[in-house]
């Protein structure tokens, strides 16, 4: 019998038997491998299994060429028959292909099916033992085969396949239903991606969504015939409109697009700082309630206070240009309550300070505004004994507004044999006066003057 029929069909008996030592060395090499045990292909380790050789057994690649089978003509028969019965394997299903390898090649070379380029490519590194695991879509159905695909023209050592599991990818395997998708319904649906496992939910049937409940979603047209998991795909949202918000110190809350339909969502204080009285000369803004607390309020009537002409003291305008008027109604201006003052209608009081402006058109209504001030400054003494008070600004037109005594400084006494100068300081003040009795003192006769009468007697 053959020991390499792969080689033997197409090569000549010295090939074949130089081949076959190749063979057994390599076998005695791969057998000494500590692979990994697995069950049989009918237990867990490959549920599903459609390889439909046997799966114990080791296949050799040593001296293929690029292009050819792994398997023999008689294998390679039953591998394509049983294959193609597989309902599953077909064009662009997902298969899952894990084997145990065993390479004594130096290099990475690669096995897999052919068609559309090659799918279900095993790369089998330099050297490598182990398990080689890979997903792929079958890319031709008919006819399948295993084959070298890439790597040297000939294999010069050998490569050992042995636990072939090679079975549909099932949707169980992998968590393609996320946020959204529900998993199909059916056991070992094959597949490997969200469109192949999964349906999208319906709004109806959203945790999520939980039938737009709450107050601030509402449900859209067709909610039962519509798909999505979120309350943005299936929900309405209910915005905040002034109709929610009931009593006038209470408003929506500012901004747009906020959600809700309860006082609660929608609604906050109102505070009368943000009211616009009707006018603002007619009307009082009530900022503070008596107690110094903001004055909650969004109208008028909560917020302003009629501002009554008969309130106003036209008096206190600035020059008194205005003076109170029989006028009634709403304000707190002069313009709206009073009535105009001029000049013309005041007298300038009292005389000897003030004189009038003499300006018949000039608006005032007190002495500040009308009238022109007489200084002292101005005015002459008419008593020789006054000089004019050194007070600044001093206003008057009289000898009593403007003057007072001389100092007895500047006085002479009368006679210097019955008179002598007192002092003309007070207390470090000037003594104030302009005659013998006030500045100056008597001057006694005393016992040591001798008297000569007219006759010349003593």
């Amino acid at each position: 019998p053959c020991l390499c029929p792969n080689v033997c069909h197409s090569a000549s008996l010295k090939l074949c038997l130089a081949t076959a030592m190749k063979i057994v060395t390599l076998f005695a090499l791969s057998a000494a491998v500590k692979f990994r045990v697995h069950p049989t292909a009918d237990d867990e380790w490959c549920t599903g299994n459609q390889f439909p050789l046997d799966v114990d057994a080791s296949y050799h690649a040593a001296g293929l060429a690029k292009g050819e089978d792994l398997f023999n003509k008689e294998d390679l028969s039953q591998f394509q028959v049983k294959l193609g019965q597989v309902q599953e394997w077909a064009a662009a299903s997902p298969w899952h292909l894990r084997v145990t390898v065993n390479s004594s090649l130096s290099s990475e070379v690669k096995f897999g099916f052919p068609g559309t380029g090659g799918f279900l490519m095993i790369s089998v590194p330099p050297n490598a033992k182990g398990e080689l695991v890979v997903t792929d879509r079958v890319g031709a159905a008919q006819e399948p085969t295993f084959q070298y695909r890439e790597g040297p023209a000939r294999l010069d050592g050998d490569v050992v396949f042995t636990k072939f599991c090679l079975r549909p990818k099932l949707c169980g395997e992998e968590d393609f239903c996320q946020d959204g998708w529900k998993a199909k319904s059916g056991d070992a649906l094959p597949g490997n991606s969200r469109m192949e496992c999964c349906d999208q939910i319906q709004c109806a049937e959203s945790d999520k969504v939980d039938g737009c409940s709450g107050t601030t979603w509402t449900k859209k047209p067709n909610f039962t015939e519509l798909q999505g998991h979120t309350k943005e795909q299936c929900c309405q949202p209910l915005l905040c409109t002034a109709d929610v918000c009931k009593g006038s110190d209470v408003k929506v809350k500012n901004g747009t697009g906020i959600l809700g339909s309860t006082a609660e969502e929608c609604c906050e204080p109102a505070y009368c700082r943000d009211v616009e009285c009707p006018s603002m000369t007619e009307y009082t803004r009530l900022i503070h309630n008596d107690d110094g607390t903001a004055r909650r309020g969004s109208t008028a009537k909560d917020c302003c206070k009629e501002a009554k002409c008969a309130d106003l003291d036209c008096g206190a305008s600035p020059r008194s240009a205005w003076k109170n008027s029989s006028r009634q109604g709403l304000g707190s201006t002069y313009p709206e309550c009073c009535d105009k003052s001029y000049c013309a209608d005041f007298t300038c009081q009292p005389s000897t300070k003030w004189v009038s402006r003499n300006l018949s058109s000039l608006r005032g209504g007190n002495t500040e505004a009308c009238c022109q001030p007489l200084t002292c400054k101005r005015y002459t003494c008419k008593d020789p004994s006054l000089v004019l008070k050194q007070a600044a600004g001093l206003l008057g037109s009289t000898d009593e507004e403007c003057c007072e005594l001389k100092s007895c400084k500047d006085y002479t006494c009368s006679d210097a044999t019955k008179w002598t100068k007192r002092p003309v300081l007070v207390d470090g003040v000037l003594r104030k006066g302009f005659d013998d009795a006030t500045c100056c003192e008597d001057i006694f006769c005393m016992h040591s003057i001798d008297c000569e009468g007219v006759d010349g007697s003593k």
